[in-house]
């Protein structure tokens, strides 16, 4: 009869450390812990009578592996988190250098356009000066376009101060970008 109890025991706190581990999330970590705790609790206080209980050692151990499986999730959470926003800085990096682009060949066509009117001899100069105008905004655009898809590239800022090759009070500031 001890040995049936004590299998029995066995088989529901496992299962009951089994639900608790599977059902471990990166935010419920200390709620499992403690489903574990009142499991053992529980079953050493029905076998009071026959005065078996579950080892120290072995709640520790099923504890443990509550807590590997907890970091295990936790480091996924963050490595999604990390991917998300690799994917979402990459797309925007994308978008801004699709918009530096079309920035440029804008400034490119309206460059063409000054340059046929000014060859051709009919042209009036409020033309020319309209065109002028357009091309300037037009580089303008470019301008800030390049500008921002500059700002938004990742990677690494590095500093060096070497007295030897820069000289006293110069620093060498940088960006290697992510490839």
């Amino acid at each position: 009869m001890i040995n049936r109890q004590t299998r029995l025991s066995l088989r529901a706190f496992n299962n009951e450390c089994e639900a608790a581990i599977e059902n471990a999330r990166w935010n419920n970590g200390n709620a499992m812990e403690m489903r574990i705790h009142n499991a053992a609790k529980q079953i050493d206080k029905a076998n009071d009578s026959m005065s078996l209980r579950l080892s120290e050692q072995y709640v520790s151990l099923k504890l443990d592996e509550l807590h590997a499986t907890h970091e295990y999730r936790e480091r996924l959470k963050i490595e999604k988190h990390e991917r998300t926003e690799l994917v979402r800085t990459e797309r925007e990096e994308k978008k801004l250098l699709a918009e530096a682009d079309a920035a440029e060949r804008e400034e490119e066509r309206y460059q063409k356009l000054l340059s046929k009117a000014r060859s051709e001899a009919g042209v009036d100069d409020d033309r020319i000066a309209e065109l002028e105008a357009a091309l300037a905004e037009a580089h303008a655009t470019s301008e800030r376009a390049r500008a921002m898809a500059e700002m938004t590239k990742s990677g690494y800022v590095y500093v060096i101060s070497k007295i030897g090759s820069f000289g006293e009070d110069v620093v060498k500031i940088g960006l290697i970008t992510a490839a």
